[in-house]
């Protein structure tokens, strides 16, 4: 349910669950939107963005989330938030300062290669949704190299009231599919995975 939907019923490939893969995909060196050789080269091409004042200020906001050196945080695994549990596994994290809930991370292996997800939180509603998926490379002599990525997809989506105001993306992702709505999707999600890691901290 990345840039791509992905379902167990799909994940039957042989993927190593190995911690290391997450390392490799945080650490990945992700192309910039205004990077307009990776637009070119790649022949992804962004969707519209409107540079507003109202999504300025959810991007101010988010970087100072992004600084936080959060001392608290609850974790959850795989079977305690996805559906249907895929081959690489998964985790969310969500990071409290004073209190708050600020930013919820999805982290997703498929046997394809990896997505990711932050959500971004202001008094339990959604303000911005980042989320990249990266594919393992695949070279037609020698198979699949699970060490390296190359990034597939990636989309910026912005909120206000819950409602969505602007987003960009890079490549081809599944609201091309005009039954695919983000602002459902990600509002949805937002609050089933609020709820879940709210229950688990306050169960420890």
């Amino acid at each position: 349910m990345s840039c791509s939907s992905f379902d167990a019923k799909t994940e039957n490939k042989s993927f190593p669950k190995d911690p290391s893969l997450r390392k490799l995909s945080d650490s990945a060196q992700l192309p910039k939107f205004n990077d307009l050789t990776f637009v070119v080269e790649s022949g992804f091409l962004p969707s519209i963005f409107r540079d507003t004042a109202q999504v300025r200020v959810i991007q101010k906001y988010v970087n100072q989330i992004k600084k936080q050196k959060f001392e608290d945080s609850v974790e959850l695994e795989e079977e305690q938030f996805l559906d249907n549990v895929t081959d690489g596994g998964g985790s969310l994290i969500g990071y409290f300062q004073n209190g708050q809930l600020l930013q919820v991370k999805e982290w997703v292996g498929l046997s394809y290669g990896v997505t990711q997800r932050n959500f971004y939180l202001k008094k339990g509603q959604l303000v911005c949704v980042l989320e990249t998926e990266d594919d393992f490379y695949v070279d037609d002599s020698s198979g699949t190299d699970h060490s390296v990525f190359g990034q597939h997809c990636r989309g910026d989506y912005y909120f206000t009231n819950n409602k969505l105001v602007d987003m960009v993306t890079l490549g081809h992702n599944r609201f091309e599919i005009d039954s695919n709505d983000p602002e459902e999707e990600f509002v949805k999600l937002a609050t089933k995975y609020q709820k879940r890691i709210w229950n688990e901290k306050n169960q420890n």
